[in-house]
């Protein structure tokens, strides 16, 4: 059933978007340029803010829902984009933003695409994700199986009565995705119950398609059939949740770890990500986590200490003696043997070294990069690295997190098609909530240098936050700590922000403007250009201080031009900058239209100023003309020649 109307803030934000959308899907089908009609571009501006949380809307042959309702769409575009998009097997729409004029044309290429291409292309949802800021991501709907007989069962359960999360899961969304919407979906109420709903929902799923009595034959539109991969991906999102979400998660846990589904969960990982939390759980949970490692131990053949780094307290007496004794053999042993000292002293160095697990956890990271060469496996590769450097961003430590970064990136040990897969990794380091982390560590203008390497590596993936985080300050310092960011993220590509200049917001087209002034990048000069000719003058004042920064004297001509602007405000900022130009072209160039005698009153006063303040001879000598004029009838140009004196005697003093 329709909705009458847009009863809610939701429905209504939802019903404006998906006609804004499609509007510009008409606009994209009738014109050979559809980024030049406004239509288009107001769409791409509606879609430009990032929406926390994500809004997610269903698609149906010819209409858009919203929970369990229609939405009473009215234009006809909306209804031809719904019907396009349920052709390409889309369930659900959502609405991210964070789009760009080129990322919302590639959404619109994708879906205009033949059926069976996308089909040949893995799918609708594989060819958006590799599209960067669209704006809109997609699921897909549940996919059929056919047994060997050739009868069908779902690939997945219906997902009406699963969490959003789990819903996600199901669709294919990623571990740091579900992660997303499990922090929206629950917000400060976060509860672990939330989270094994879910996971064991997923579990329930799966089972049945792991059953040695049904092996998946083949899968239509989908090359990989394993079972477990919703379920792997969910359990893999408790590492994007926050540290204290992630210890109230194993905590619950623990409280009966011999349950079947607490088991299941704790078997899933790995024995040093297990020790890694007990530092930091409670003394009931420590407890409950030794138990568990005892149990599995025993069911393993394994030490506790092999199998999990913990301290077996029966073997502890026993290990203090072997090690006291390995240390007194070390002490005593002849040193006058040829050859047994250099090996002796790297024994004694190796045994009392600090063991680095960051180190080793980089290493072996820089070794699957190199070796991996399942697609798949490549994939939960990189996850775990951007999920390791998100982990240490989360707890405040920048530069675990840029080593980190610099292991992968620095003399790359992977090859040249894996590049793709690298930037994608990168692209979601580029999120808001992974930037705001950064912005808690860095609290001021000037960064630190481990915050301008990590944008750097970074780079344009970041942009679109960014830019979204600089609009929505609304402080000075928050503003400056964002411009900061954004200097290192675009400085390879300063381009990257011609877009964001048709802006009609001054203050962030001013921010901009310092910008791109900062990348000292000769690519920044046509934006920063543009940006001399906007409508306001705060605007036009920060461009010509950063047209200086990257151009020095050959912006000379627009300090002059400036110089005659109609704002005050723009011709005092001329004026500054005029005064540090020392080339005698500059000065030449200043004399010339000074004395041309053609500006208003109010110019050639600055220019009388800007003069007086070289203190050449030739532009004294200029000054004095006006100043020793005897015949003068006009009030003005008494009071420019007043103006004059009063410099000259300042000059002379």
């Amino acid at each position: 059933m329709a909705r009458d109307g847009a009863s809610d803030p939701a429905a209504e934000k939802a019903l404006a978007l998906v006609e804004a959308v499609g509007t510009a899907w008409t606009t994209y089908t009738l014109y050979p340029d559809p980024s030049e009609q406004p239509a288009f571009t107001r769409a791409v501006v509606a879609l430009a803010e990032p929406l926390t949380p994500p809004l997610v809307v269903g698609v149906g042959p010819g209409r858009f829902i919203l929970g369990e309702e229609e939405l009473p769409i009215r234009r006809e575009g909306a209804e031809r984009l719904a019907r396009e998009m349920f052709l390409h097997d889309i369930e659900n729409i959502r609405f991210v933003g964070g789009a760009t004029l080129d990322g919302f044309l590639g959404f619109f290429r994708a879906i205009s695409l033949d059926d069976e291409h996308v089909r040949e292309l893995g799918g609708i949802r594989t060819v958006i994700r590799e599209i960067p800021a669209t704006g809109i991501q997609v699921l897909q709907r549940g996919l059929l199986v056919l047994t060997d007989d050739g009868s069908g069962r779902p690939a997945h359960i219906l997902t009406e009565h699963m969490s959003p999360a789990a819903a996600a899961a199901s669709h294919g969304a990623d571990p740091d995705e579900i992660a997303s919407i499990l922090l929206a979906e629950e917000g400060p109420e976060f509860s672990p119950e939330q989270y094994f709903a879910g996971l064991w929902g997923l579990h329930e799923q799966a089972s049945p398609l792991a059953d040695e009595d049904f092996v998946p034959g083949t899968v239509i539109r989908e090359g990989d059939n394993d079972p477990w991969r919703e379920f792997r991906s969910f359990l893999e999102s408790f590492f994007f949740l926050p540290r204290d979400l992630q210890l109230g998660v194993l905590e619950a846990v623990l409280e009966d770890s011999t349950d079947e589904n607490h088991r299941l969960f704790l078997d899933q990982l790995t024995q040093t990500e297990l020790a890694g939390f007990l530092p930091e759980l409670t003394a009931k949970g420590a407890t409950s986590l030794k138990s568990y490692a005892h149990n599995v131990a025993e069911e393993t053949g394994r030490s506790v200490s092999g199998a999990y780094g913990m301290v077996d307290e029966d073997m502890l007496p026993t290990q203090q003696a072997v090690s006291a004794r390995i240390a007194e053999v070390l002490s005593t042993v002849d040193r006058d043997r040829a050859g047994h000292e250099e090996l002796l002293a790297a024994l004694r160095a190796e045994m009392s070294a600090p063991l680095d697990g960051e180190e080793l956890a980089g290493a072996v990271l820089r070794g699957l990069f190199e070796c991996e060469y399942r697609d798949d496996r490549f994939a939960r590769v990189v996850r775990v690295w951007t999920g390791r450097v998100t982990r240490h961003l989360r707890t405040g430590d920048l530069d675990s997190a840029q080593a980190l970064l610099d292991k992968v990136l620095i003399d790359p040990m992977y090859p040249p098609e894996r590049k793709r897969q690298v930037r994608e990794g990168l692209d979601k380091l580029g999120r808001p909530d992974v930037l705001r982390f950064v912005l808690d560590i860095e609290d001021g203008e000037e960064l630190s240098d481990g915050a301008s390497r990590f944008l750097g590596a970074i780079g344009t993936s970041a942009t679109d936050a960014l830019v979204a985080m600089l609009a929505e300050a609304d402080d000075q310092k928050a503003r400056r700590s964002i411009t900061a960011l954004l200097v290192p993220a675009v400085s390879e590509d300063p381009l990257c922000l011609d877009n964001y200049l048709l802006d009609e917001r001054w203050f962030l087209l001013r921010n901009l403007a310092t910008v791109l002034g900062r990348t000292g990048k000769q690519t920044a000069v046509a934006g920063v250009r543009r940006l001399l000719r906007h409508e306001d003058q705060r605007v036009r004042a920060e461009a010509l201080r950063s047209l200086i920064r990257l151009q020095r004297d050959e912006a000379a001509p627009a300090v002059l031009r400036l110089l005659a602007d109609q704002h005050p405000m723009v011709r005092e900022a001329a004026a500054s900058l005029a005064k540090t130009f020392d080339s005698a072209g500059f000065e030449k160039s200043l004399i010339r239209e000074f004395q041309s005698a053609k500006h208003p009153q109010e110019v050639q006063m600055v220019m009388v100023e800007v003069l007086g303040g070289r203190e050449t001879s030739a532009s004294l000598d200029a000054i004095k003309k006006v100043a020793h004029k005897r015949l003068v009838l006009r009030k003005r140009d008494r009071e420019l020649r007043a103006y004059a004196r009063e410099v000259m005697s300042k000059a002379a003093a």
